[in-house]
């Protein structure tokens, strides 16, 4: 016990130094394969015990860092319930940001491979803005020396997640998404779906995941995933902004460790975004 506490407090402390320095809200859940409670709350009810993770982000445009960012998250199931925390903090230019998020899952089980289940959140977010950082600014500049970044605003969505053997079909409505600046835009649903196939000695996973963000667009992403002896995990992917994705992870006992780069070339603005994303994870075993 006294083990396991030491070690969720050194994923704690190092997120939390994270957050103080550089970060961002992650918004485009870059290793919704390692954790799929990333996108959908109705996913904290999925078998695993109590676990730990820290994502982290940075992304680049033409070879310099414009948003950097973290998010730890904590969860657990138990019986047919799943509950979870997480914090996250952003930083993109002279906007800075952090949330708190609780959610709530339940399940029911249809069949004995079979089931449905429902799940909450719920996120504080707080944004705000580095006056100092400006440069040649109008003091009476309301958007700038106003108090809109001073305010909070609270985020709620919900989502079904259904399990029938290999098969997760997952769908959430609504979520907000905090932008830079003082408003928060709404993503009118987004999906994933996925299949495991089992073979000898590694497992396959094709999956599928679609955002609707109101304002923004469609936005999905293909992917195959792929679990060779339960240990290594890879995966590619492509996005409708034709960026490629990669992704490779290990997993040691109980720890878990991913990297995963994003080629990132949009063709909206002809701009070279490239992103870097690391994931680490402790697996604290069952809760009784």
């Amino acid at each position: 016990m006294k083990k396991h506490l030491l070690i969720f407090l050194i994923i704690f402390l190092g997120s939390s130094v994270i957050n103080l320095s550089k970060a961002q809200v992650v918004q485009d859940f870059f290793f919704k394969n390692l954790d799929l409670s990333y996108i959908n709350p109705a996913a904290l009810t999925m078998e695993g015990g109590l676990r730990g993770n820290v994502q982290y982000n940075r992304n680049d445009m033409d070879r310099v860092s414009t948003e950097v960012g973290t998010q730890f998250q904590l969860h657990s199931n138990f019986k047919n319930h799943g509950v979870g925390i997480s914090l996250q903090s952003h930083k993109s230019g002279i906007f800075s940001g952090s949330g708190l998020t609780a959610g709530y899952g339940y399940r029911v089980r249809l069949t004995d491979n079979q089931s449905l289940s429902v799940g909450t959140r719920a996120t504080y977010y707080k944004q705000s803005i580095n006056r100092g950082q400006v440069q040649n600014a109008n003091v009476s500049d309301p958007v700038l020396y106003g108090d809109s970044y001073n305010e909070g605003d609270l985020m709620l969505h919900a989502g079904v997640l259904y399990e029938w053997k290999g098969l997760q079909v997952g769908i959430t409505s609504p979520e907000f998404l905090p932008m830079e600046s003082n408003t928060v835009i709404s993503k009118n649903f987004n999906a994933y779906l996925g299949y495991t196939i089992p073979l000898e000695g590694f497992d396959l996973r094709p999956n599928f995941y679609y955002e609707d963000v109101k304002y923004l667009g469609n936005w999905y992403e293909i992917g195959l995933y792929g679990l060779i002896e339960k240990q290594l995990s890879l995966e590619g992917s492509y996005t409708s902004e034709q960026s490629v994705r990669m992704r490779a992870g290990f997993n040691l006992k109980s720890i878990n460790l991913a990297y995963g780069f994003d080629s990132g070339n949009s063709t909206r603005n002809g701009v070279s975004k490239t992103s870097h994303q690391i994931f680490l994870e402790y697996r604290f075993g069952k809760v009784k």
